[in-house]
Parts: structure tokens; C-alpha cells; sequence
């Protein structure tokens, strides 16, 4: 299998050229790669362009705050709402909601965790 890199820059300039409003970081959880993800938002946020950031939400606060300055929208993907859930599908054992600290710049930015879409509940 071949792969090609594509810098943050071409990844912008190439949604730019396909005329689209914006950029968005989703299905495989992107802080696994996130300067990458951070310099791409930044690239694009000084292009115009959105920026949507769809995670797991298990990242530190500090990682957080660096990034929610680029961000239009951030969306933490819940997989349940009970820790029985939480331990049998993420083993993120005892840590129910994975959403940041919301201290600084990530100060307005919800976590919708009564929400029951997508929920894995049984």
C-alpha cells in the first residue's frame, strides 16, 4: 500500500480549491495526531476556512486550550452514559465524561452529555 504525506498546508489549500467552507478532523480521533490536526487548523483558520474537531475527548486541558483557539466547532463523540458502558466499549475505567476541563480558552465550549444520540447503552 502506497501513502503520500500531505502537509497542512496542501491539506488547506486543496479544500480551498474544491470550494469548501471548511475543515474537519473526525472517525479516526484526531488528537492521536495532534500537531498535525493543530497545525492544519491553524493553517486554515488563517485561509477562512471552519474548523470542526470531532474526539473522543480524551486530552489533556493543556492540549485543549492550544487547540480551541483554531476551532469553530469541537465535538465530543459520547459512547454512553453509564461507567458499565464506558468500561466494556472505551476501558476508560471510573471516567464517565471524557470532556476537558474547560478553563481559559475552552471556557464556552460545551460537552453534551444528556444528550442520548449515538449512545451504546444497552
Amino acid at each position: 500500500m502506497h501513502t503520500r504525506f500531505t502537509s497542512p498546508e496542501d491539506a488547506v489549500t486543496a479544500a480551498k480549491l474544491q470550494g469548501c467552507l471548511g475543515i474537519s478532523w473526525t472517525f479516526n480521533e484526531p488528537a492521536l495526531w495532534f500537531e498535525y490536526t493543530l497545525d492544519s487548523a491553524k493553517q486554515a483558520k488563517t485561509q477562512g476556512l471552519f474548523t470542526n474537531y470531532v474526539t473522543n475527548g480524551y486530552m489533556t486541558a493543556e492540549a485543549f486550550t492550544l487547540l480551541a483557539a483554531f476551532l469553530d466547532v469541537y465535538r465530543v463523540d459520547i459512547k454512553g452514559f453509564t461507567e458499565k458502558t464506558y468500561k466494556r466499549i472505551s476501558r476508560a475505567w471510573g471516567r464517565r465524561n471524557p470532556c476537558p476541563d474547560k478553563k481559559g480558552k475552552g471556557e464556552g465550549h460545551a460537552c453534551r452529555s444528556g444528550d442520548k444520540y449515538h449512545s451504546n447503552d444497552q
